[in-house]
C-alpha cells in the first residue's frame, strides 16, 4: 500500500484505492481499514486509520509507525491485521502470519 498521491495511483499488490473502498486523502495520507472499529463502542477506534508515515514492507506486508514510538500497524491489502509496540514486534508478526502452520490453517 502507498500513501495517496492522486486518483487511481496503484499499491505495490496492484490495487487501487478506489477498488478497496478506501478513504482518498488529500492530504497526502495513507488510510487503512480498522476491523476492530464497532460503531457503539468508540474505544475500538475509528473505520478507517489513517497515517502519512512511509510504511517499511515485509513479505508483502506494509508496516506503518501510526503513533510515534508507540504503535506499529501492519497492513494487509488494504486492512489492518494486528498492532504491535514495535518494528521487530510487527516484523515477527508477519512471520507468524506467513508461516506454514498458519498457511495450513488458513487452507483447512
Amino acid at each position: 500500500m502507498t500513501a495517496y498521491l492522486g486518483e487511481g495511483i496503484e499499491s505495490p499488490q496492484g490495487w487501487t484505492f478506489e477498488e478497496r473502498g478506501l478513504p482518498m486523502n488529500p492530504s497526502n495520507q495513507t488510510s487503512y481499514k480498522n476491523p476492530w472499529h464497532h460503531p457503539l463502542k468508540p474505544e475500538y477506534g475509528p473505520a478507517f486509520f489513517a497515517t502519512s508515515a512511509t510504511p517499511q514492507f515485509y513479505k508483502g506486508y506494509a508496516i506503518y509507525q501510526r503513533i510515534e514510538g508507540r504503535v506499529w500497524d501492519v497492513v494487509r491489502n488494504g486492512v489492518c491485521v494486528t498492532q504491535m509496540a514495535g518494528p521487530n514486534g510487527a516484523r515477527r508478526a508477519i512471520d507468524e502470519l506467513t508461516s506454514p502452520a498458519a498457511q495450513e490453517q488458513l487452507s483447512a
